[in-house]
């Protein structure tokens, strides 16, 4: 455990402004440690950017699920890889965390998580609801938590919790019982606590209680025999603690007691002898611990412990030498830590450990990702590259590296860790010929060999002096030009160098040069004379890469034979610009070029087997080739490194995810030494590793899933879906999609998914990094969803996660469904036999009686119903059985024209045109003056009945027009066309009206009951429901609510101050705000909440699948609805400024009726009339 950030003495006093400012102070005028050097760990950092509720990181816990939990100053966060989802206060639900200054975290053996909070007590987390349940301290209770302050947290062997509060000394929870027992300081006891501030717990493997205290040093208590054992704080003893502050507790694996403390530094007490071994910062030691601040003690699964402070960053801490290695905040390097100050360390499964700081958020470390080892420029560091831009690398008899780069020679003792640079000087003949250093090698006397865009240097170790080989002009025995790009040693001593212009070969004896051009005149001619990369295999042949093809020089022999890409051979090589040789140890000639990928030369053929990115090369551009000792073969290219098993032609891909420079490599800068060690060079730094040394993350990831939709809408269920193994659906949830994630940290970007859904799918479905599925039209049946996933390296959770889903299927496709489908046929065969048999005999009579038969029933269907739209709808297709027609329209009068009420016959749909004005010279003007059925035929083209025809949009050329007259009165039309001539005859008239007379009666019926509809059912004021409508909309929500559990509200709203405005300015104006304040209600609400006026000034309001922010939300928009604008009416000159009151309550289990709900709004609204009114109340 470690201390709780609020609590450093030295910090305490800053304010949480101050303290971010702090801190940036120190980073910035941080100057780099003496022990620095270019080899760096690299950080990886997750803060509020990146999802983080906040910056300011207190705790972190990896759960039994394998998700991460932080604790922040503002919420408590858990993380999955890629989201995050906060968890803080909600005002009014007790179910939410207690407080959001989260101090500390702990999961007992049970899987529960604990939280402990810096005011709001103990909290505990229920993972099937998501919700907290809250331990307070209650003064009433003795047997309650001692204090709301919890800074640790601990479990014994029994299960039980031990709680160390701020002030109020050490609980022990039984959480069976819930009963809290207190361990307090009591200073005429000497067999108890010694002081109440507690800051930190540890549980060992004996089970002894440690406390780290404030002032009172490291208190040690056996439960078993209830005894204290005080280690206190005596500068006159070395061997005793070395500060009274305890911050930190941690016992590693060989049962030491590591102590960490407030000034003192670092401790390690030895339990047998009881001597402390203190570890304290000595700034002239850069071994020494790097701040004595110590905050948090982790040993991780290697076994190395790592020791974190207040503003002195990170330290590795090496037992063996006793030597601290310190990681510290550096603003010019991206991948440092990003604040020196660290409150609390946790290692993952997958062995990330993750570092919380006070302002920088989260820091994660893993070596596993960084396989391979980066060294690079630092500013301001000696020690470090000249450059980051590597061209060479090459390894002495010393175990020296020296690395050309863009800007200088450099030259690495390992050992020291010490780097010295080496530049051109224009004033000195004996320094660098050029900062441009292209290619390096050494000889039998230990000398460097150099090659640069100034010539040829050889540099004598001994005498630190340059001497310079460079081209001198007319002077065929001097260097050809001075771009050297690539230089080897054959067996003779003689140095074989590549330049921009030509091989040359130089007798270091001697210092003379012999030229080799592109010069068919000569036995040694050149491919081209642009040289750029030179190998010697074991047969002492010179491998020489051009921009022009590949040339092999046999040395003994002085000939030379070329190899260049032939478009119609497959077996030639693929590109002629070469810059990789290498010969494996079967004797095979492998060879990298540019955008031609890695091609193998066979001797005995003469043949090139080439392997591209569709083979699964990284990138078809290959700058260096080495074998290891296992025969892989390892490639430097324009995409990282690829690992190449020949024997199974297999690639493996690494990028800067596991730990490279870059993506981009430099030609001529790899190099192997003589134990195996690669190196690879590019455009930021280079990277040394041992290949038996790169291994993958055999962790296999954790799988989750994280969502599961139907529909598009989150399913709804009774624990997380990641703690979910079936799920329920009904027919019609025919759409699913669902999330998932591997909780594997390591480099989640590089997480790989496949899922399948037995039942449908036949193989899995590789869905690379993507983490999200879905299927559509899902048939009836069981299905299983099994998800798999594989971390950063590729290793396979094949048992992954499963979940069942079943869905049934639809009612007609039930086994009774058929049965019934089976009965109902036989039943209409055996009445379509009946029927056919009697249909002779009753042919003639049917004929007779139809038409009687046709109008009762449509009269009696004319007569079963009052409203309108099913009176229109029956008139219509009522007339269509009598008359056939092609359109049809009924028309209401409205003043002197007429609206459309129903049509039948139009031929697009698109809206039609609602009235139709009564012209003088039309149709409908005739019938208005003369209301008598008429006929009218052959009428097509006819202006007087345009209108109709524009209703319809259909060219008529025959019209019957009956008036509807009820009562001696014309309420409207029923006019029905054909297309046809000659269709209607006179008895089709008759039939008309005798049809007609029943639907005038019918509609002029309808028309009165909906009049009396509206006004039995609203407020006649303000067309809102009346009270008593509003109860029994109200009654039937009340029931429903209650029956499936749905939430519900009701608001009470009542206008503030209207007696004032009725006695000022009279009723008719009362009744115009009445009016006003209504309309504007109705506009705030969902088209499903129900309004309606409760009486006098009063409303109420119902709100369906009610929430408490939710319906806040709402009480306030209706307040400021009516406040928001003053109000105008006819009756009142001035504008008026009203406002209401609202009073809220949310159903209840202690709401038995929709009265005692009602009742508790109401009381509410009063609570806000007498709080000042234009406010709203929650009950």
């Amino acid at each position: 455990m470690r201390i709780a950030k609020n609590m450093f003495p030295a910090l305490r006093h800053l304010g949480k402004k101050a303290m971010p400012v702090f801190f940036l102070m120190l980073l910035c005028a941080r100057a780099p440690r003496a022990s620095d050097s270019m080899q760096r760990i690299k950080f990886d950092h997750l803060t509020i950017e990146h999802g983080l509720s906040q910056n300011t990181i207190n705790a972190i816990l990896q759960d039994r699920h394998g998700f991460m939990w932080i604790a922040t100053d503002d919420g408590l966060n858990r993380y999955d890889g890629y989201a995050f989802t906060v968890f803080r206060t909600i005002y009014g639900d007790k179910t939410s965390i207690s407080d959001n200054w989260i101090v500390c975290l702990f999961e007992d053996k049970d899987g529960t998580l604990w939280i402990g909070t810096n005011s709001g007590g103990l909290n505990k987390f229920d993972p099937i609801t998501e919700t907290f349940s809250c331990y307070k301290n209650d003064p009433a209770n003795p047997q309650s938590i001692a204090s709301n302050y919890v800074e640790a947290i601990a479990e014994d062997a029994h299960g039980n919790l031990w709680i160390g509060t701020r002030h109020d000394g050490l609980d022990k929870f039984d959480k069976q019982k819930n009963i809290f027992t207190h361990f307090k300081a009591e200073p005429s006891n000497s067999n108890a606590l010694v002081d109440n501030n507690i800051w930190c717990l540890y549980i060992d493997r004996n089970n002894i209680i440690w406390v780290g205290t404030e002032l009172g040093g490291l208190n040690c208590y056996d439960p078993q025999i209830q005894k204290w054992k005080i280690y206190k704080y005596d500068p006159n003893n070395p061997q005793a603690l070395s500060h009274y502050g305890v911050s930190c507790i941690h016992e590693d694996r060989q049962g030491n007691m590591w102590i960490g403390t407030v000034r003192g530094g670092l401790n390690c007490l030895n339990k047998k002898t009881g001597i402390f071994t203190s570890y304290r910062n000595d700034p002239n030691n850069p071994k020494s611990i790097s701040n004595n601040y110590v905050t948090d003690i982790l040993e991780d699964s290697s076994g190395d412990i790592w020791v974190s402070t207040s503003s002195g960053g990170l330290n590795k801490f090496d037992r063996v030498k006793g030597e601290f290695t310190a990681y510290r905040a550096d603003r010019l390097n991206p991948h440092s830590l990003n604040d020196d100050t660290i409150w609390g360390m946790c290692e993952d499964r997958s062995g990330t450990i993750w570092f919380g700081t006070s302002v920088g958020g989260l820091n994660l470390y893993n070596r596993k990702k960084s396989k391979f080892t980066h060294y690079y420029h630092e500013t301001n560091n000696p020690d470090s590259l000249s450059d980051n831009t590597v061209w060479a690398i090459w390894e002495d008899y010393e175990s020296e590296l020296w690395v050309g780069t863009s800007n200088g020679l450099n030259r690495f003792n390992r050992s020291t860790k010490k780097v010295t640079r080496y530049f051109h000087d224009p004033s000195n003949a004996n320094t660098l010929s050029h900062n441009f250093v292209w290619a390096i090698n050494g000889d039998d006397a230990g000398n460097i060999w150099i090659g640069t865009r100034g010539g040829l240097d050889c540099f004598n170790k001994n005498t630190e002096r340059f001497t310079r080989y460079y081209n001198i002009p007319n002077n065929a025995s001097s260097l050809s030009n001075n771009t050297v790009r690539c230089v080897v040693r054959d067996s003779d001593g003689s140095f074989w160098v590549g330049t921009n212009n030509g091989l040359n070969r130089l007798n270091p004896r001697t210092g003379v040069f012999t030229r080799y051009f592109n010069d068919r005149n000569t036995p040694i001619n050149l491919a081209n004379e642009v040289i750029r990369t030179l190998f010697l295999d074991s047969r002492e042949l010179l491998w020489i890469g051009t921009n022009e093809g590949l040339c092999v020089l046999d040395i003994s022999q002085n000939t030379l034979s070329r190899f260049s890409h032939d478009p119609n051979n497959y077996a030639s090589i693929r590109n002629n610009r070469i810059r990789g040789i290498t010969e494996d140890s079967q004797g095979n000639i492998w060879v990298g070029t540019i955008g031609g990928g890695l091609s193998k030369y066979d001797r005995d053929s003469g043949t090139f087997l080439t392997f591209t990115e569709k083979d699964g090369l990284a990138n078809d551009t290959v700058y260096g080739v080495h074998e290891d000792a296992e025969g892989i073969l390892w490639l430097s290219t324009n995409k990282g490194v690829s690992k190449f098993n020949p024997g199974i032609m297999l690639f493996r891909n690494y990028d800067t995810s596991d730990g490279l420079q870059s993506n981009e490599f430099n030609t001529g800068a790899s190099h192997k030494n003589r134990k195996g060690e690669i190196f690879f060079g590019g455009i930021n730094g280079f990277n040394a590793f041992f290949p038996k040394d790169i291994k993958d993350n055999p962790i296999a990831p954790t799988v989750v899933l994280t969502s599961f939709k139907i529909l598009d809408k989150p399913a709804r269920l009774d624990k997380p879906i990641y703690l979910a193994d079936k799920i329920p659906l009904t027919w019609r949830d025919r759409y699913i999609s669902f999330e998932f994630a591997a909780l594997d940290y390591t480099a989640p970007e590089k997480n790989q998914y496949a899922y399948m859904l037995e039942g449908l799918d036949s193989d899995w479905i590789y869905s690379g990094h993507r983490r999200f599925g879905s299927y559509t039209n899902l048939g009836a049946g069981s299905y299983t969803l099994r998800i798999k996933a594989a971390n950063n390296d590729g290793i396979w959770n094949e048992s992954g996660v499963s979940l069942a889903i079943n869905i049934p299927p639809q009612p007609w496709h039930t086994w009774w469904a058929y049965t019934l489908y089976g009965i109902a046929a036989i039943a209409i065969v055996l009445f379509y036999v009946r029927i056919k048999t009697r249909e002779n005999l009753l042919a003639s009579e049917r004929k007779e009686r139809h038409l009687s038969e046709s109008l009762r029933a449509i009269a009696k269907a004319l007569n079963s119903s009052l409203d309108l739209s099913d009176v229109l709808e029956q008139i219509l297709s009522g007339l269509s059985q009598i008359i056939p027609y092609d359109g049809a329209l009924v028309l209401l009068k409205h003043g002197e024209d007429f609206r459309i009420m129903a049509a039948l016959g139009r031929r697009r749909d698109e809206p039609m045109k609602r009235h139709i004005k009564t012209r003088e010279d039309s149709i409908l003007a005739e019938i208005v003056n003369t209301p008598q059925t008429r006929l009218y035929d052959n009428v097509s083209g006819n202006e007087r009945f345009q209108d109709l025809q524009a209703a319809l949009e259909e060219e008529m050329a025959a019209w019957i027009i009956i008036p509807l007259v009820s009562k001696e009165e014309m309420h409207g039309m029923l006019i029905i066309g054909s297309k046809s001539r000659g269709s209607y005859q006179d008895y089709h008239v008759l039939i008309a009206d005798t049809f007609t007379e029943q639907a005038a009666t019918a509609m002029e019926n309808a028309r009165l009951f909906g009049k009396v509809k509206r006004l039995s059912l609203t407020d006649g004021l303000t067309g809102l429901l009346n009270r008593r409508h509003f109860f029994d909309l109200a009654q039937r929500e009340f029931q429903r609510a209650k029956r499936y559990g749905s939430g519900l509200g009701i608001l009470m709203v009542d206008l503030d101050n209207f007696k004032h405005c009725n006695d000022t300015y009279g009723h008719l104006c009362g009744d115009e705000v009445l009016k006003i304040v209504a309309s504007r209600l109705r506009q705030s609400l969902r088209t499903t909440d129900i309004l309606g006026r409760y009486g006098g000034e009063e409303f109420s309001i119902l709100v369906h699948e009610a929430k408490s922010d939710e319906i806040e939300a709402l009480a306030q928009r209706l307040l400021e609805s009516v406040s928001s604008a003053p109000i105008i009416t006819r009756e009142c000159k001035n504008p008026l400024k009203m406002t209401i009151s609202v009073g809220v309550a949310l159903l209840a289990d202690d709401n038995p009726t929709l009265e005692s709900l009602i009742e508790r709004a109401d009381n509410a609204l009063y609570r806000a009339k007498r709080k000042g009114k234009n406010r709203y109340e929650m009950d």
